[in-house]
């Protein structure tokens, strides 16, 4: 996290630091100025005054050599009193050539040169008049190495000696006479400096004072005023706020003015960046909009398939059960079915035998006359046959009856296999032509099986009356041709039933053999639609699934839609802060 600080503070800053800059530039410069205008003025001042009393000391040098020659006391001291007229003088001296002071005014100050010490230098002096020395409290101010040196010894002042020796008359002898000594205070001296030195000051300050509002004025027109502007701007830009068509006015030729420049271009670049947002989240939004449409009427279109698939799977289950149970059933009656095309091969083998038989019985009845005792024999085992025949067409009438039964169930199935067949739509139009034919199937079985219980019944009927003829005959065998007359017309009718019956064995044995086909096809195709049914649950379970996933995928999507909805909207608030 940052604290924003404001324009105001960072260019109040900036303006403060660069005036406190300035003004300890203007006071160094001030202070520099002064110390050189102080030192040199000193020098000046010094120098002035060396000179005045220099020029002081060197009259009273030459136009008193008579008279410190002559040591005339009342003349040097009108001189002297003169002389110290002038505030500046604190101490003169006159000293003769034995170095006796003649005139001594003021304070003697102590100095470390006798007059005679001059003599050995004197020869150096044509050139030089006099000499000047200065001397303070602390050590030699100044040195001057022709005629020696010397300092005063006082604690609390400043003084400027000035020593001159006078010569005789004849300069080729260089000789001393004496020497006048004058001592001057540095007091008027410094205030003089102090007075200099404060009028430089006041004036310099006043120069600075000047200086740093002239060059304030010049700084904020050229440098403060135009990065107040682009301060401002970028104010406004980093607080997601501004008018980016609005350029800076700023035309000069240095820094500032390439910077404004730059900053312009900046501007114009980030004025198409932020077009462009503008126009892509537009866009964005648009696209977010269908997007979030398209979501939701995939949730609503897959939450039907959903449901259809469930239902689909539900059907798929209960058909694969049904059609279990019809496979069962269908094998059922295929076995039962199969027992009766068994049995009817048996009977139809037996009604050959009776057949045959009955031929037999009609050649022995043809020489029944002739074999009535073979005849009653054959009747006898006649008898046995036909009760044979009996018991054989009472059991085919029993296999007619569970045919029956059975026919009767698989009329009710296929019944129960089209209503469900009706019941699954579109899916179950195959299945229903097959119960169809199923039905069609059974109702042919039932009228078959009608008429062989017809001509069982029959059958059972002619045994009966055979054995009883057969009972009689045997009885009666001794009535003759008249009772074998009347054998062969029961053998050729037998013979005619028996034929007819096994017509209609093969009949019902064809019919049998393509209702085994039959049922065998219905078992394939119940086969293939307990296949189907299962892969259409399977299926519709995968398909349950897949839209499961699709469901989580629409909410994923339909969340980072809304998600990205609010972010685009938010978006586009932060754009439209901007003027483009």
């Amino acid at each position: 996290m940052y604290t924003r600080v404001s324009s105001w503070t960072y260019n109040n800053q900036l303006k403060l630091k660069i005036v406190v800059y300035i003004c300890i530039i203007q006071v160094l410069m001030a202070l520099l100025t002064s110390s050189f205008i102080f030192f040199k003025t000193k020098s000046i001042l010094e120098q002035k005054l060396q000179d005045k009393f220099s020029s002081i000391v060197s009259i009273l040098s030459m136009n008193l050599k008579y008279e410190i020659l002559v040591k005339d006391v009342e003349k040097l001291s009108s001189y002297a009193k003169n002389v110290m007229q002038d505030k500046e003088i604190e101490y003169m001296e006159i000293i003769d050539a034995n170095n006796k002071v003649i005139i001594k005014f003021g304070k003697e100050p102590v100095y470390t040169k006798k007059v005679n010490d001059f003599n050995e230098i004197l020869t150096k002096a044509v050139n030089k008049p006099y000499v000047i020395s200065f001397a303070d409290n602390y050590s030699f101010y100044s040195t001057v190495s022709d005629f020696g040196s010397y300092k005063t010894e006082e604690e609390d002042k400043e003084s400027l000696v000035f020593q001159m020796p006078a010569v005789e008359p004849a300069q080729s002898t260089m000789k001393s006479i004496g020497m006048i000594k004058i001592s001057v205070t540095k007091s008027i001296l410094k205030r003089e400096i102090f007075i200099l030195l404060g009028f430089s000051f006041l004036m310099f300050s006043f120069i600075t004072v000047l200086g740093v509002f002239f060059l304030y004025s010049f700084l904020l027109r050229t440098v403060f005023s135009p990065i107040d502007m682009i301060l401002k701007k970028i104010k406004e830009m980093s607080e997601g706020e501004g008018d980016l068509t609005k350029m800076l006015d700023i035309v000069t030729q240095d820094e500032i003015g390439e910077l404004a420049k730059y900053f312009n271009k900046f501007l114009h670049a980030q004025r198409l960046i932020i077009k462009n947002i503008f126009d892509t989240a537009n866009t964005a939004a648009m696209l977010v909009d269908e997007l979030v449409s398209g979501v939701d009427k995939v949730n609503v279109t897959t939450q039907q398939i959903s449901i259809s698939a469930d239902e689909m799977a539900k059907g798929g289950h209960a058909l694969t059960g049904m059609t279990v149970k019809t496979k069962k059933e269908i094998g059922k009656l295929n076995t039962h079915i199969s027992t009766v095309a068994q049995s009817n091969i048996e009977t139809r083998r037996n009604a050959n035998e009776v057949t045959q038989a009955a031929q037999e019985g009609m050649v022995s009845a043809n020489t029944a006359r002739q074999k009535i005792e073979a005849i009653k024999k054959r009747v006898a085992g006649s008898s046995m046959v036909v009760s044979e025949l009996k018991a054989k067409s009472e059991q085919i009438h029993q296999v007619i009856e569970v045919i029956n039964i059975i026919s009767k169930q698989t009329n009710l199935l296929s019944l129960n296999a089209a209503i469900e067949a009706a019941r699954a739509g579109e899916h179950g139009r195959g299945f229903s032509v097959v119960a169809d034919e199923v039905r069609k199937l059974a109702e042919s079985t039932n009228e078959a099986i009608s008429q062989i219980k017809e001509i069982i019944n029959e059958i059972i009927i002619g045994t009966d009356n055979v054995v009883a003829s057969m009972s009689q005959e045997t009885l009666e065998v001794d009535e003759g041709a008249v009772v074998v007359r009347i054998a062969l017309a029961q053998l050729e009718l037998i013979a005619g039933k028996v034929s007819i019956l096994t017509n209609k064995f093969s009949n019902i044995e064809s019919a049998t053999r393509e209702q085994v086909e039959i049922a065998n096809d219905v078992i394939k195709n119940i086969d293939k639609i307990n296949s189907f049914a299962e892969s259409s649950a399977a299926s519709s379970e995968e398909v349950s699934v897949s839209l499961s996933e699709i469901n989580s995928v629409t909410e994923v999507v339909a969340s980072v839609s809304d998600r990205l909805a609010r972010d685009t909207n938010e978006l586009l608030q932060t754009v439209n802060r901007f003027k483009i």
